[in-house]
């Protein structure tokens, strides 16, 4: 796993260009990414029906950031602090659709660690 982050202060284009990446490069069986509905702005992933059920075996009482993995803004970074982050093939995915839309120079892979 690894840390992405950019380096740049603005998204050109805004989310739209790399969701859109991202989501025509996913393959079948994975969620689609979308804009994360929180004030640091970041992408989320809405769980599966599988792991919906599997949080709701568990008895956890889910409000809206249980029911996604998601990576947050934070000093260019994009962490996921105390909620569940994307996994590795999500986090490869979104580097590559970050790369793609932004251009090599202005994203980098860091070692991951907690935020």
């Amino acid at each position: 796993m690894f840390t992405i982050k950019v380096l740049t202060e603005t998204l050109p284009g805004g989310y739209e260009p790399i969701i859109n990446a991202y989501n025509a490069k996913r393959p079948a069986g994975l969620e689609p990414i979308r804009k994360a509905r929180v004030f640091e702005g970041g992408f989320e992933i809405p769980l599966n029906d599988e792991e919906m059920k599997n949080m709701k075996n568990f008895g956890c009482m889910l409000d809206a950031n249980d029911k996604v993995r998601q990576l947050r803004w934070s000093s260019g970074k994009l962490v996921s602090g105390c909620h569940i982050g994307l996994n590795e093939q999500e986090t490869h995915l979104l580097y590559y659709a970050l790369v793609e839309v932004l251009g090599a120079d202005k994203v980098v892979q860091l070692p991951y660690y907690e935020y």
